[in-house]
């Protein structure tokens, strides 16, 4: 048989100390990572927040707060949200706003850009009267 050959047999003996205590350095600074994160955030413990409000889903829009909650609870969608908003408004403001959606735009950007028409219109003609006022040569 041949005789292995030790490698480390001419290794003196404080390197393999000085190696040892670098590799469990490395070994503890690995698994220690949650020391790390918070010395990361300046000692900030930064807890997870649970999401809020309204979120698109692949099921349509739904109220974040009540994901984690049971079935059972009837959720509300937007649809009857808005339903429930409709019913709290006035009969007053439910009939006037009905009014106001059954115009057509095209109607409301007609009447809009008459009134602009007609105030430049009339600011002309206030305009070029009162020059014809201060002429005494054009009466």
């Amino acid at each position: 048989m041949k005789n292995k050959t030790n490698l480390l047999a001419h290794v003196p003996r404080p390197v393999y100390v000085v190696a040892t205590l670098l590799c469990g350095s490395i070994v503890a600074l690995v698994f220690d990572r949650p020391a790390m994160v918070a010395k990361a955030n300046n000692g900030v413990h930064l807890a997870n927040v649970a999401p809020t409000g309204w979120r698109r889903t692949v099921s349509g829009w739904e109220r974040a707060e009540e994901w984690g909650k049971p079935a059972a609870k009837a959720q509300l969608g937007i649809n009857q949200w808005l339903a429930i908003q409709d019913q709290r408004e006035s009969a007053f403001a439910r009939g006037l706003l009905g009014q106001l959606r059954s115009v057509h735009p095209l109607c409301i950007s007609i009447t809009l850009l008459g009134a602009t028409i007609a105030i430049i219109f009339l600011n002309e003609r206030r305009a070029t009267g009162s020059k014809s006022a201060e002429c005494p040569s054009r009466k």
